[in-house]
Formats: C-alpha cells, structure tokens, sequence
C-alpha cells in the first residue's frame, strides 16, 4: 500500500497544506496520505502557543477526520469556545457542512509523533521505522519541499531512511529542483502549483486582526479566531 507521509509543525494548518496532500495523491499515486504533526521538529521550533494536543486537533478539524457527533470534539470545542458563545454554535455548523460536502477520504492524521513526551527532536527515520513496524505492508514516501530537500544531507540516518521510504519533493520558487536531484538522486519530483501560503503568514495576519479568509479552511477559521485561541499567535 503506498502512503504519502507529510510531517509537519501545522503551526497552525492551512489550505496549503491540504493542497500539498492532494497534489501528492494525484501525482503520486498514493492510496492515502498521513499528516503527521511534530511535537518537537528537528531543524525549526514551533513559533505559536499552540499545544502539541491543540496542533493535532486543528489538523483533524482541517481535514475533517473527526466525525461531528464525537463527544469528544465537542467537549474540546467546549473548552476553546468559553460557556457555549455564539463562536461554537457558528463553528459546530462550519465543520458539520464541511464534513457532509466530504471529507477527504485519502486524508488521516496521526499523532505518532505528538504522543512522544521524551523532549526529543521528531526524526523521520524513527517515525517511519515505527509506521513499518506496525504495518509492514506499507510503501512509504515522504513528503517534502525544495527547501527540505536542499538539506537532506543534514537529516538524522538519511542514508537508512532511504532504503526504507522513497522521497517526493514538491517544487518551490527559489530553488533550482535539478541542481538538488543531481546531488540527490533518489528524490522523485512532481508537479504542485505554487503557493504563498505558509503558517507564518497565518499567525501574521491573525496578530494584526487581518483576514484569514482562503488562508485556512473554513471550519478551522473560527476556532483559530477564538478567544482561547488567537492571543497564542
């Protein structure tokens, strides 16, 4: 079974990275795409106050893989949206259209990595090594960008990791994908429309109260805009 890995901070996640999952679908062939938040990422720091537990639950939210008579995510939207405000009746309708029109089936998360609590940096290698452990079935590729793939030399057991999992990088403006495959040549490119988007423009227009209106999907909006939340940024 061919699984696309995208590992990430989703600090917080957004249409970006959605559209990344869906091009590696497309051009890759993969039967499923696994979004992975870090809980401590190896080579930057998470800038928001956003909890590890709060990262992972946004990305559920954005790919809609929680379902909305969970008691569960109601209770945390509970919690995020003080004593039952107008914000999670607008939130609880947001999500429920977004998962009826559907949800992407190819989409799950996993909190392999959030659920690590030795303090230690989120590598690749161990996260794969695990996943293959528990499904020896699976083909994994991970998915990355141009700047990512500029620095795979740097990254924890590179040369093992690729004997297990094969590399598909998505092209990114300012770096020549060619000059990195001929110093990496196992990496697979495919095509992905660029885009602007990044977490750090998020929480930029969040802290200067500018919309995040196509930004983010839509049933993440409110709750990033939420009390609890959006001081965090």
């Amino acid at each position: 079974m061919k699984i696309g890995i995208l590992g990430g901070a989703f600090d917080p996640p957004h249409n970006g990275h959605i559209a990344l999952g869906r091009a590696a679908l497309r051009e890759l062939g993969l039967e499923k795409v696994l979004f992975i938040p870090t809980r401590v990422p190896p080579h930057k720091s998470v800038k928001s106050g956003l909890s590890p537990e709060m990262r992972i639950y946004l990305t559920l939210l954005a790919v809609c893989r929680i379902d909305p008579s969970n008691a569960g995510m109601f209770a945390v939207a509970l919690r995020i949206f003080t004593g039952g405000s107008p914000g999670l009746r607008d939130f609880m309708a947001q999500y429920k259209l977004a998962f009826l029109r559907g949800a992407d089936s190819q989409f799950e998360v996993s909190g392999i990595e959030i659920a690590r609590e030795d303090g230690k940096p989120s590598y690749t290698y161990d996260t794969v090594v695990t996943l293959l452990e528990k499904h020896p079935e699976w083909k994994p590729t991970v998915i990355i960008g141009t700047d990512q793939a500029d620095t795979l030399d740097t990254w924890y057991r590179i040369d093992e990791l690729t004997k297990i999992a094969e590399f598909a990088v998505a092209g990114r403006a300012g770096f020549d994908i060619e000059t990195i495959r001929r110093k990496f040549p196992y990496i697979k490119p495919f095509e992905f429309p660029p885009t602007d988007i990044s977490s750090t423009m998020v929480r930029e227009h969040i802290r200067n109260k500018l919309s995040i209106n196509g930004l983010v999907p839509p049933q993440i909006e409110p709750v990033l805009l939420s009390r609890a939340l959006r001081n965090k940024f």
